[in-house]
């Protein structure tokens, strides 16, 4: 009984509760194409974004080899984060970013596309950032600052 039901379901839409592609262009000829690919833009600026979290990356396990601490965002990464939890966090990351600005450009609103390029952009910034500052803490980590003032804590007595 529910193999022929499934096999009903399956020839009903076999054929024809909705029309084919080519039934539709035929009604309305002049009618705009959808976008369905990506354009070349968006994936150029994927792999931007994907070279920002790699030197990024490199970066950051230099410094913590060399006695420095993540500061900027550990609580993602924690504060002496591995090769391996480094790059899962931040592809998952840049997965998630990818998948919602991928979604975004297939939008007919050029209010959602602009969110998309300016997504990936602000991301893709945000590591570049990253990478510089930590080439240029790089010389000091692993031994106290003497351009700045030291803070010390001192513990109150009970």
């Amino acid at each position: 009984m529910k193999i022929s039901l499934y096999l009903a379901l399956f020839a009903c839409t076999l054929g024809g509760f909705g029309q084919s592609a080519f039934a539709q262009s035929e009604i309305l000829p002049n009618a705009p194409s959808i976008q369905t690919s990506t354009p070349k833009a968006f994936w150029a600026l994927t792999g931007a974004y994907t070279a920002s979290v790699i030197a990024d990356g490199i970066t950051t396990h230099n410094n913590i080899a060399n006695g420095c601490v993540e500061n900027w965002s550990s609580s993602l990464y924690g504060s002496r984060p591995s090769n391996a939890r480094f790059y899962i966090t931040s592809f998952a990351i840049e997965a998630g970013a990818v998948f919602a600005g991928r979604q975004l450009m297939h939008s007919h609103s050029r209010l959602l596309r602009a969110v998309a390029y300016g997504m990936l952009s602000t991301d893709t910034e945000e590591h570049f950032r990253g990478a510089i500052h930590n080439l240029s803490v790089a010389s000091s980590c692993g031994r106290p600052s003497t351009s700045g003032p030291v803070l010390t804590i001192n513990r109150i007595p009970d």
